[in-house]
């Protein structure tokens, strides 16, 4: 699995100021606690390094492996969690080609990790996952899917709407999420990034927002450019709900659905618990 992105030093440097859907929410980890309370899990993977998961295992007092092909991310994001774990078992792989045990795991979790492996490579991941969990243990994960609908709306109400929100950490990023949600491709199946920031650079240009777009939203944009860098560079990989459900069914059992009410476009980025079939 080739690193597609040049992201990653950014994260890890502002992840203080990374927000929901982005990144776990309360509700989100709340969703994640329930089910691995209710499998009773024990042994537990984590694919990619986020703190909030891990925190979590740490909580639930799961015996934790965490896996990721970046070291820099693996040890820097230990430096963002509530409850260190000295017994954590860190990996440094490629999630499609780990060293791991067969059937060695009482659950896997993730947090938007397919959308950042090309749809070729999805399939040995699903094995991967697959060969590594216990007869009819689960995967947990949360994805994202498009918006629709969007055509008859005009951009500068929604900005508008978002910006005079009672203010919290994650406006600027559901915001962002409304861009991705507006310059995704339905022909490629991909969130380009770059594109992303065309059309913010439209409504915000040289700290000039455009005519008719709420002062309050300044703010919002300012944190975009912060979290994010400029250019921007990252590629998503999703698809519609309907075509994401239908690829997922043919490698997965899906045996709960849930999505969190503490941000913007919850439902849009749901999370699964899922069994191979």
């Amino acid at each position: 699995m080739g690193e597609q992105s040049t992201i990653w030093k950014n994260f890890i440097k502002n992840w203080k100021i990374y927000a929901s859907p982005g990144k776990p929410s309360p509700d989100d980890i709340s969703i994640v606690r329930k089910w691995l309370k209710k499998i009773k899990a024990k042994r537990v993977l984590l694919l990619g390094a986020t703190p909030q998961l891990r925190d979590l295992l740490v909580e639930l007092k799961c015996e934790a492996y965490t896996m990721d092909m970046q070291m820099d991310m693996l040890l820097g994001m230990q430096n963002y969690m509530k409850r260190k774990n000295p017994n954590e078992v860190i990996i440094k792989s490629d999630w499609l080609t780990s060293p791991l045990k067969d059937n060695y795991f009482d659950a896997i979790l993730g947090d938007l990790i397919l959308e950042n492996i090309p749809y070729n490579q999805q399939p040995k991941l699903f094995s991967e996952i697959k060969r590594l969990l216990k007869k009819g243990a689960p995967w947990i994960t949360k994805i994202f899917y498009p918006k629709d609908n969007l055509k008859d709306e005009n951009p500068i109400d929604t900005i508008n709407r978002i910006a005079r929100m009672p203010y919290n950490i994650n406006r600027y990023e559901e915001l962002f999420i409304y861009f991705l949600f507006l310059t995704y491709n339905y022909k490629t199946k991909m969130c380009d990034v770059s594109k992303t920031e065309k059309m913010i650079n439209y409504f915000y240009n040289n700290g000039e927002l455009r005519k008719g777009i709420d002062l309050k939203a300044k703010k919002l944009f300012e944190l975009m450019y912060h979290m994010w860098g400029k250019p921007m560079k990252k590629i998503w990989y999703t698809e519609t709900r309907t075509e994401y459900m239908k690829r997922l069914k043919l490698y997965f059992t899906i045996l709960d659905e849930d999505h969190a009410r503490d941000y913007l476009f919850g439902e849009h980025f749901p999370t699964i618990l899922c069994k191979p079939k």
